[in-house]
């Protein structure tokens, strides 16, 4: 529900910002309209202005240019008029009270009474976080250790493992997958709580070096014939020696990409 919903929200501020430059375009148009006769098997072009109307000559390509224009801008006009009328009336219903947050919003009194018919998000995330996997055995460089308690590889992968918990975002690092035919270990599956989705983070962190970067496309690719895709479940930042990942890189995709932070 909340994915349509979002839809729908960027649809009409998409909307709403054509219609902007529309509004623009048109105080510029001159006035008056342009009109279409068919005389003799030919169209001929004419130019309304209040009760007169006079022919448009092969001289005046500009101003039947202009005319053309505005009557196209009124016409996209009034389909975008429409569309934000039907999108928004959407958006009144799609924005109501979810079924998953009615036990939440019992009073306690009531609650301790009745049994809920779904688990809250930390019941969800709780069960999610409990599930065991088996942890990558035999590496030998450097780590760094994680508030949560993991040990990750690199600096970069140490500020996004802070930066979801500092964020109470669940999440488990390399935990095996199954993709085209073979077992690999994303460096982030990360839980959105509210949806009910994993996603995938991956860091892609030694562009430099060009065989790093082809398996780096390649993997991206077995991802996207695997059902992942970037905007939707996964998230792939990159890394050179001159380009590194920062923390306000990190908080940026939290905050907007997971989190949907102003949508």
């Amino acid at each position: 529900m909340k994915e349509l919903i979002i839809i729908v929200r960027e649809r009409l501020d998409y909307l709403i910002r054509i219609k902007e430059t529309i509004n623009v375009n048109l105080a510029s148009a001159p006035k008056g309209t342009l009109q279409l006769r068919m005389m003799r098997g030919r169209i001929r072009y004419y130019f309304q202005k209040g009760k007169v109307r006079r022919y448009i000559n092969s001289e005046e390509k500009v101003l039947l240019e202009q005319l053309a224009q505005k009557l196209y801008l009124e016409e996209a006009q009034a389909a975008i008029d429409n569309e934000i009328s039907v999108l928004s009336k959407l958006d009144s219903h799609l924005s109501i009270r979810r079924v998953e947050n009615v036990y939440d919003e019992l009073r306690p009194e009531l609650k301790k009474f009745a049994a809920p018919l779904f688990p809250s998000d930390a019941e969800f995330a709780a069960r999610w976080l409990s599930e065991k996997y088996d942890k990558l055995e035999g590496y030998n460089g450097p780590v760094y250790s994680t508030t949560k308690g993991d040990m990750v590889r690199s600096k970069s992968e140490y500020i996004i493992a802070e930066m979801l918990y500092k964020y109470g975002i669940p999440y488990k690092y390399e935990r095996p997958l199954y993709i085209q035919g073979k077992w690999i270990r994303p460096d982030f599956t990360i839980l959105n709580v509210a949806e009910r989705k994993e996603l995938i983070w991956e860091h892609e962190g030694l562009m430099d070096d060009m065989e790093y970067r082809n398996r780096a496309i390649e993997k991206n690719r077995a991802y996207n014939y695997s059902g992942y895709f970037e905007g939707d479940n996964l998230i792939v930042t990159f890394e050179t020696s001159t380009h590194t990942l920062d923390t306000d890189h990190v908080e940026l995709i939290i905050r907007k990409v997971i989190l949907k932070e102003g949508k």
